[in-house]
């Protein structure tokens, strides 16, 4: 993924996130039981070794569905290897085990997510905060300083994982946080609830609509970006996370297209648009910006 960034009234710059090294998690068959038999106890370290083989290509993901279960973390889980786990924790780690096997995403299975060392409320119906993601939190922060006060929309605020950041970080900003889905606004409204930001307005609406001309200072969006027929989407993200939160017509650029136009209409002289869009798409945004004259 690849992050435009445009001052309405000044230069552009582009960061390149390498996202390749992002673990793939295809769908698998469990072919063994991790729960040891009944006639030896089951310890954490035998029970992580079988499920660590039930997920080669995500074992890391075994530890940390134990971890959940357990209530405690990765160094909490490995300092006690030889503790006995119950049958019912057993049954309930190895359903989550089967699931996860099957591609469904880790923070569906644990309800959770961090990000930006935030933890938030995810789950089916709402796009999972990726790491890169958090690239659109840096380059608002780079630009707007600790003391200023101004309004910013997060369009297309999914989890509200944007919005929550950002209030966090700069205590002067009001934070328009709009999504268009009704399956994803409760995962956003829970956030902020959660986290206490009152700074932060949840509106349903498509992009920009709900905004009044002129009133932002920066726009962020991480909109739906991906082609239909992208070979690069992973299976198990087509099946299992909702597909009007990742694809896109128009190669992928319908919907940063509208944005682009709103935005200029919706921004204060000076203001910022902040884009999130695919490695592929760096020349066509850049067009697209043009086309309405950011600086």
């Amino acid at each position: 993924m690849s992050l435009a960034q445009r001052n309405a009234q000044g230069s552009s710059n582009h960061i390149v996130v390498d996202a390749s090294g992002q673990l793939p998690c295809g769908a698998r068959r469990w072919h063994t039981e991790p729960m040891p038999p009944d006639s030896s106890p089951a310890t954490v370290r035998d029970t992580l070794d079988l499920a660590r083989a039930a997920l080669p290509e995500a074992r890391a993901d075994a530890d940390r569905l134990l971890a959940w279960l357990c209530d405690t973390n990765l160094a909490g889980l490995r300092a006690r290897p030889e503790r006995v786990l119950s049958n019912a924790l057993l049954r309930r780690f190895n359903d989550l085990v089967r699931r996860r096997a099957a591609g469904e995403p880790l923070a569906y299975l644990t309800g959770q997510r961090e990000f930006w060392s935030l933890s938030l409320a995810v789950g089916p119906g709402v796009l999972v905060p990726r790491p890169e993601t958090e690239g659109l939190v840096e380059a608002l922060l780079a630009r707007v300083p600790a003391n200023r006060h101004g309004w910013v929309a997060d369009v297309g605020c999914g989890s509200g994982n944007l919005s929550v950041a950002l209030a966090q970080e700069r205590a002067g900003l009001q934070l328009l946080a709009v999504e268009f889905s009704a399956a994803a606004l409760p995962w956003a409204q829970r956030n902020l609830l959660d986290h206490g930001q009152q700074r932060c307005h949840l509106l349903q609406g498509d992009l920009l609509a709900p905004v009044a001309n002129g009133c932002l200072l920066a726009v962020v969006a991480n909109l739906p970006y991906i082609a239909a027929d992208d070979p690069d989407v992973h299976p198990d993200t087509d099946r299992h996370e909702p597909a009007q939160a990742l694809y896109a017509e128009d190669d992928g650029l319908a919907l940063i297209a509208r944005l682009v136009v709103q935005a200029a209409r919706a921004l204060q002289p000076g203001g910022w648009l902040l884009l999130e869009h695919g490695w592929r798409q760096h020349k066509a945004v850049q067009a697209l910006l043009q086309q309405r004259r950011y600086g």
